[in-house]
């Protein structure tokens, strides 16, 4: 089924596609008027839509009735620090499609890269492209709400204020299992996995995690890579929730 992401301030029973969108359906996907596809709003929002056109020529999509949310369940964001190259796009792609609900990247003290203001801000456009496609391609609902790159102080204050419990998946903690966090977390409480960059956490760091509220766990005995962490996490989550 063919998809297309709708704003929720535009959503109504008849849709005028804007000139991306008429692009979009009539020349890339190549649909025709009576063609069927899905429209999603990217707050959870689902509508099966058909393809019309108007005395003017342009591309009308009607709704039909919302479609029931997929994406409902425990919810689970993360927060990976930043890394080298293009392995954060790949991993805000596949947090996408296996379900975060937020992805915060962050500057870690040992991280080899960090992003002025600018630059941030331009690679948040870049990955909220990519979770934008990756929720169309999946078939999500829902597209992740990818920020700027924060400092590790500010991921842990906005997780305090959004009731998430905070978690930094940490090489060196022997005594709490990520598993044993998950079990114990009440089940509409979210979660947010912190992971560290390539060089890893430094002890400072959590410090002051801990004196915010966030725990430690070891996700297994293997020292995962910064972009394969947080995928783990959230596999590991949704399985342990039985929503596999």
């Amino acid at each position: 089924m063919n998809r297309l992401p709708i704003p929720p301030e535009r959503i109504a029973r008849t849709i005028a596609a804007e000139p991306a969108e008429h692009h979009y359906l009539r020349d890339v996907l190549r649909l025709s008027d009576g063609d069927a596809l899905e429209v999603f709003d990217g707050l959870g929002g689902r509508f099966p839509a058909e393809i019309q056109s108007d005395d003017g020529g342009r591309t009308i999509l009607k709704l039909g009735e919302r479609l029931p949310d997929e994406d409902a369940g425990a919810v689970i964001s993360i927060a990976p620090a930043l890394i080298k190259n293009d392995r954060l796009d790949w991993a805000v792609e596949k947090a996408t499609e296996l379900g975060a609900s937020r992805i915060v990247p962050w500057n870690g003290a040992n991280g080899v890269i960090r992003l002025d203001e600018e630059r941030g801000r331009k690679r948040q456009e870049r990955w909220q492209k990519i979770a934008a496609s990756a929720a169309r391609q999946c078939g999500r609902a829902v597209i992740p709400r990818v920020t700027e790159p924060l400092e590790l102080r500010r991921v842990l204050e906005e997780a305090a204020a959004f009731g998430e419990q905070a978690v930094i998946l940490y090489e060196r903690e022997l005594s709490a299992r990520f598993s044993e966090v998950v079990r114990a977390l009440p089940h509409d409480r979210p979660l947010l996995v912190i992971t560290g960059p390539e060089g890893g956490f430094r002890e400072d760091e959590i410090a002051l995690a801990r004196t915010l509220g966030a725990v430690t766990a070891s996700i297994g005995r293997r020292i995962l890579r910064a972009e394969t962490a947080p995928l783990a996490a959230i596999a590991a989550f949704r399985a342990l929730r039985d929503e596999y």
